[in-house]
């Protein structure tokens, strides 16, 4: 059960579906306990979340109903390389990154064709924010991970909930960050590999250098839960799924 105070749970069911159904969620109190918590459709009260923002915007647009849930469909077929293009075109060149993740610097041309060629050689599309720069070196997002765990033809599942008390302390977590653990579990063979994502205070409170009235990191700051759920199941989609190269 993830429990915790209304407003932080509210957050998180806007984003999440509850891991075991698929389902959108919402905050229930639990009597028994003498807590909120998060419960999905079913009133099943939730033990991990599922991060999957398509599903869920189509939750809240009424396209799916929780009785009628749908999963949607891999993005091509599995295996199916993609052959994006290499130089950016004038139509296409809004999509690309412009700065570097870390730095928040200019992206140089050079810069931009070196993501492209990069992208291709692992069969990613950097038009769909699958690859950026950090600190000047190719970084592959976590949409980069999903699109190509999809097309490998594997089945499997994504959990994501915070770390108990417990783990807090078995893992050295300092107060005052947000920590989350991902286990990805395969179906064929239920092998499980697992993630964790931390955002520490400092992350949410740092300023930037070159405008230090600013925070560094304001996304971060706002949503550090999130982004603890996303850098756990980025590292879990790594481990996973390593990318190679291709000839």
């Amino acid at each position: 059960m993830i429990r915790g105070e209304k407003a932080y749970l509210e957050k998180l069911c806007k984003w999440n579906l509850c891991a075991e159904h698929k389902r959108p969620l919402s905050v229930v109190w639990v009597e028994a306990e003498k807590c909120y918590a998060i419960a999905c459709a079913d009133e099943h009260l939730a033990e991990s979340l599922v991060r999957d923002l398509d599903l869920a915007e189509k939750y809240r647009r009424g396209e799916l109903t929780p009785e009628k849930p749908e999963e949607p469909q891999p993005d091509g077929a599995p295996g199916q390389a993609i052959t994006p293009r290499c130089l950016p075109s004038p139509e296409f060149a809004a999509l690309l990154p412009r700065t570097d993740l870390a730095t928040g610097q200019p992206l140089a041309e050079n810069q931009t064709t070196l993501i492209c060629a990069y992208a291709r050689s692992y069969g990613l599309d950097p038009y769909r924010g699958h690859i950026a720069l950090m600190y000047g070196k190719p970084y592959i997002t976590i949409d980069g991970y999903y699109y190509h765990a999809k097309r490998t033809g594997e089945t499997f599942w994504l959990d994501s909930r915070p770390l108990t008390d417990e783990e807090r302390k078995s893992h050295m977590i300092p107060d005052g960050a947000h920590a989350w653990k991902c286990e990805l579990t395969f179906h064929a063979n239920e092998t499980r590999v697992t993630g964790l994502g931390v955002v520490t205070a400092e992350e949410m409170t740092e300023r930037s250098e070159k405008h230090p009235e600013r925070l560094r990191a304001p996304v971060v700051s706002k949503y550090p839960w999130l982004m603890a759920q996303k850098r756990a199941e980025w590292q879990a989609l790594r481990r996973a799924f390593p990318l190679e190269a291709a000839e």
